[in-house]
């Protein structure tokens, strides 16, 4: 088995279980045996999860890149449910975030490579 195959399977089994789990939870609060209080406020959890797998099993930079968008997202959204600081509070962290991607990807070498050839000079 090959290192690809291998990243892969890891981000199918964190989002399966991640599911697994979310689903369990569910299941036993609704049958009584645990009281999950806000149990519709994890959902943003979902999308860290999601966020995690896509990490752990991409195999390009474009992978890589929906991946920690998916795991930005998820984390601001459970910092505004989960904490005191609201939506209006904590925006500008996503400027902080677009900010950070950008020059995460100039840094890795995919900013340069990619807008020579997308604006038609790259030969």
């Amino acid at each position: 088995m090959d290192s690809n195959t291998a990243r892969v399977n890891l981000g199918r089994v964190v989002i399966g279980a991640a599911f697994l789990v979310w689903g369990l939870l569910l299941t036993l609060n609704q049958i009584g045996v645990t009281y999950v209080q806000r149990v519709g406020a994890l959902w943003p959890l979902i999308l860290v999860a999601l966020g995690i797998g896509k990490v752990a099993g991409c195999d390009s930079r474009r992978g890589l890149r929906s991946g920690m968008w998916l795991l930005v997202m998820g984390l601001w959204f459970a910092l505004n449910e989960f904490t005191v600081f609201g939506y209006h509070d904590t925006w500008p962290l996503l400027v902080v975030a677009v900010g950070a991607m950008m020059v995460w990807d100039v840094m890795a070498g995919g900013g340069a490579a990619r807008s020579a050839t997308e604006d038609g000079n790259g030969r």
